[in-house]
Parts: structure tokens; C-alpha cells; sequence
């Protein structure tokens, strides 16, 4: 679901959750 992370915009993601 980290994935979906960067397609939502996650801006509380961190990088790692981005990729």
C-alpha cells in the first residue's frame, strides 16, 4: 500500500513510504 503513498500525495509519508 506504500505504493499508493505516492499516488495519493502523502506529504506525512516519509521517503522510504514512497518508494
Amino acid at each position: 500500500v506504500r505504493h499508493n503513498a505516492i499516488m495519493l500525495a502523502d506529504e506525512t509519508a516519509e521517503p522510504s513510504d514512497l518508494y
